[in-house]
């Protein structure tokens, strides 16, 4: 049957390109309260459009696809769970370093999420349009994206899918998004189903076995990033999983980063440690790039973003800690533009991992390598 033809609504057109487009016959007129204007993505679980508010703002809406809401339970994935707890985890971090979560229902009909709209472009289209970020710029990406996990760490949460889609470059700093696979530090998978959520070649090593993580695996990602920011690569990738594994458990690639001053090499370097324990923290992160005494406002110059904000020269005082953990500290949710002031405290020690618990890791990760590729090798000799 044929869809109804859409009429054009006057007023509609947000700068169309190939993140932004026109909605199609077949998407809603509204989802929830919110009137859609254009389609900003589509993945494998649900749509993302760009919806109009009340007040005339711009919200982002993600909604679940009505086939994973019908069969949900067959691969064992609650997407209605999934979904209240991507708004809930979100909202924890709040509006600085994050799109603030507007509105939700995940008992609708097909479970959606409303979020802050962001202006500016996703990292990774930035890179694919601009080419990579000069050693300025990837200092201060590097010092605000820690500074980001360090907030969301000290919330008790780990993204699990930082990545250069999933970072928007704003013009008052780069924002983190889609808290979809976000889980508290207490959690380490997914599920009891044996799925791991991801992207793998942004996974740290332990997230690619399926093993237990830490807020240091969040640090792997964001090194894998800053490489991707620097080359316009991502330097795990590869054109089969067993390749992506065999890449990630190896030696990292040191040598596409030449080109690199001394200290970025050394600080992706460091996040890239296979020993969790070993990588550095948000905080140490901040420090060593603003070290380096950044002279260069956000954001970087030839993303052509017109506003800018200083990185902080030197990182805030401590708010405070006790015996008991820390005592958590209000980082302001609407900075004004010109000076964001982020509060920087002690992360939480990382895990140390044991030299048995590293070699049992590294050998499980060789068995599942080895059992992939005889699978490979049947299926070719069938």
């Amino acid at each position: 049957m044929n869809a109804p033809k859409r009429e054009h609504r006057e007023g509609d057109v947000l700068k169309e390109g190939h993140d932004v487009l026109p909605l199609t016959p077949y998407d809603p007129d509204r989802i929830g309260p919110y009137p859609l204007t254009h389609r900003l993505g589509t993945g494998g679980m649900g749509q993302v459009y760009l919806a109009r508010a009340d007040d005339g703002t711009h919200v982002v809406v993600k909604v679940v696809r009505s086939a994973l809401v019908e069969d949900d339970r067959l691969d064992g994935t609650d997407y209605r769970a999934r979904f209240a707890r991507e708004a809930q985890l979100a909202s924890r971090v709040g509006g600085r370093y994050t799109a603030e979560v507007v509105d939700s229902d995940p008992h609708s009909e097909r479970p959606w999420i409303a979020y802050e709209h962001i202006p500016g472009p996703s990292l990774k289209d930035a890179l694919a349009e601009r080419g990579p970020l000069d050693p300025a710029s990837l200092r201060a990406l590097a010092a605000l994206l820690a500074e980001a996990l360090h907030t969301i760490h000290t919330r008790d949460l780990i993204h699990r899918d930082i990545k250069p889609s999933n970072i928007i470059l704003a013009p008052d700093g780069p924002r983190v998004i889609d808290f979809g696979i976000a889980r508290p530090t207490e959690g380490s998978t997914m599920t009891g189903t044996g799925h791991v959520f991801g992207t793998l070649p942004y996974m740290s090593p332990e997230q690619a076995e399926g093993s237990a993580l830490f807020p240091a695996s969040d640090m792997f990602a964001l090194g894998t990033t800053l490489a991707q920011a620097a080359t316009g690569h991502c330097p795990f990738d590869g054109p089969s999983e067993p390749r992506i594994l065999m890449r990630l458990i190896s030696p990292p690639p040191l040598e596409i980063l030449s080109g690199l001053p001394t200290d970025l090499i050394a600080l992706i370097r460091d996040c890239w440690a296979h020993d969790p324990a070993l990588r550095p923290t948000p905080v140490q992160v901040v420090r060593r790039c603003t070290d380096q005494a950044l002279e260069r406002a956000w954001p970087p110059r030839h993303l052509g973003v017109p506003e800018t904000v200083d990185v902080p020269s030197e990182p805030e005082p401590i708010v405070g800690a006790t015996g008991a953990g820390l005592v958590e500290a209000t980082a302001p949710q609407h900075p004004e533009p010109t000076e964001p002031q982020a509060t920087l405290l002690h992360a939480p020690p990382h895990p140390t991992l044991s030299e048995g618990a590293i070699r049992h890791r590294y050998q499980v990760t060789i068995v599942v390598l080895v059992g992939l590729l005889l699978f490979l090798g049947v299926l070719l000799l069938t």
